[in-house]
C-alpha cells in the first residue's frame, strides 16, 4: 500500500491526477485512469483508505470531529433555555412556554442577527436577494423589542393602585380585563414568532 501521496508527472499542481467521470459501478475500475496511467484506487494512500473506511463504518455522531462538539455541549448546553425575565419562584406553565419562545427569539437576535453590526447596505441587499429572510428577521427584531419593553408577567398589577385606577379610567374597563388583553397579545405575538421561526438560521 502507498504511504506517501502519489505525484502525477503530468499534472504537477496540488490536485494531482485527473480521472474520467465514471459513475457506473459496472465499468472496470482499471479504466478509471489518469493520463499518466495511475488508477484512482492505486493512487490513494493507506491513510486515505483508513479515513474512507472510518467515515463509512463509524456513525457520523461518533466520529472524532463531531465527538468534540458532543462532549463540549454536555457542559455548555445549547438546548437549555433560561429565561432572563422569569424569577425562580413558582410560575404557571403557560407563562414558561411563552417566555421561552421569546427568549429563544431574543437569543437569535443577539447571537446571530446582531442588527447593530449589520449595515443598511447589507439589509438592502438582503431584501432583494432573500425577501423571506429579510421580512422574518425584521419582524423578529420588532417582536423582541416589544417583549423587552412589556416582559413583566404581572402587568398591570405591577403598577401602583393610583396608576391602575388611572389606567382603568383611560381604557374604560377593569384591570382584570386589561390583564386579559395583555396576555392575549403576548400569546398572539408568541404564535407569530413560531410562524416565522423557519428563517431563524444564518
Amino acid at each position: 500500500m502507498r504511504i506517501f501521496k502519489y505525484k502525477c508527472p503530468i499534472y504537477k499542481d496540488k490536485y494531482g491526477c485527473r480521472y474520467p467521470d465514471i459513475s457506473s459501478k459496472d465499468i472496470d475500475p482499471e479504466l478509471d485512469k489518469c493520463e499518466c496511467g495511475m488508477t484512482y484506487e492505486k493512487s490513494k494512500t493507506i491513510w486515505e483508505k483508513i479515513g474512507r473506511f472510518y467515515r463509512k463504518n463509524v456513525p457520523s455522531k461518533w466520529q472524532l470531529n463531531n465527538l468534540y462538539w458532543r462532549i463540549r455541549s454536555h457542559f455548555f448546553r445549547y438546548t437549555t433555555i433560561k429565561s432572563r425575565y422569569l424569577n425562580h419562584e413558582w410560575c404557571d406553565r403557560d407563562a414558561v412556554l411563552i417566555y421561552t419562545i421569546f427568549e429563544v427569539a431574543q437569543q437569535f437576535v443577539e447571537g446571530e442577527i446582531r442588527p447593530e453590526r449589520r449595515s443598511s447596505k447589507y439589509w438592502d441587499e438582503m431584501k432583494k436577494v432573500n425577501p423571506e429572510f429579510y421580512n422574518s428577521w425584521k419582524e423578529t427584531i420588532e417582536l423582541v423589542k416589544w417583549f423587552e419593553k412589556w416582559h413583566d408577567t404581572d402587568y398591570p398589577y405591577n403598577l401602583t393602585q393610583k396608576e391602575i385606577e388611572q389606567l382603568e379610567e383611560e381604557n374604560h374597563t377593569s384591570s382584570f380585563e386589561i390583564n386579559n388583553r395583555f396576555e392575549k397579545e403576548k400569546r398572539e405575538k408568541a404564535k407569530r414568532l413560531i410562524d416565522i421561526s423557519p428563517y431563524w438560521w444564518t
